[in-house]
C-alpha cells in the first residue's frame, strides 16, 4: 500500500475549514485523527492552516480594496463628466452616491488586513456552524 502524498494538504484543508467555522483546535485534530492523520502531522497542519487563513483574509481585503478603488474611479469619472457636460447637481449627487458605495465596499479592509475576521466573516462562521453542526470524528 502506497502512502497518501496528499495527506498534508488534506490536513491543512481540514484545519482551514475548521478555522473558517470559528471552531477550535481540538475539533480539527479529532477530525484529522478520524481521517488517519497522526498527531504530529495534525498539529503542524493546524499551524499551517492559521497562516493560510490569515492569508485568505488578507487576500479578501485586497480584493475589497481593488473593487473599492474601481468604484472610486467611477465616481471621479461621473463627477468630471458632470462638470464638463454641465449636468449640474444631479451628476454630483450620483458621483457622491458612488463615492459612498466605494467607502461601504472598503469598510472591512482594515480588519481583514490585520488577519482578523470582519463582521461578515463572523456571520459566515455562525452560518457554517449551523450548516455543519457536527464535524467528522467529533
Amino acid at each position: 500500500m502506497t502512502p497518501d502524498t496528499n495527506q498534508p494538504d488534506r490536513a491543512t484543508g481540514i484545519g482551514l475549514f475548521v478555522r473558517a467555522q470559528g471552531r477550535d483546535r481540538d475539533q480539527a485534530i479529532a477530525w484529522m485523527r478520524a481521517e488517519g492523520i497522526d498527531e504530529r502531522s495534525a498539529a503542524a497542519a493546524w499551524e499551517r492552516s492559521a497562516d493560510n487563513y490569515q492569508a485568505l483574509l488578507r487576500r479578501l481585503a485586497r480584493r475589497d480594496l481593488t473593487v473599492a478603488a474601481c468604484i472610486l474611479g467611477l465616481s471621479v469619472v461621473v463627477a468630471a463628466s458632470s462638470y464638463l457636460r454641465g449636468w449640474g447637481v444631479n451628476g454630483y449627487l450620483i458621483a457622491l452616491a458612488v463615492l459612498i458605495l466605494s467607502a461601504y465596499v472598503a469598510r472591512n479592509v482594515p480588519t481583514r488586513l490585520r488577519g482578523r475576521p470582519s463582521a461578515p466573516d463572523l456571520e459566515m462562521q455562525r452560518w457554517m456552524r449551523g450548516r455543519y453542526p457536527h464535524l467528522p470524528g467529533t
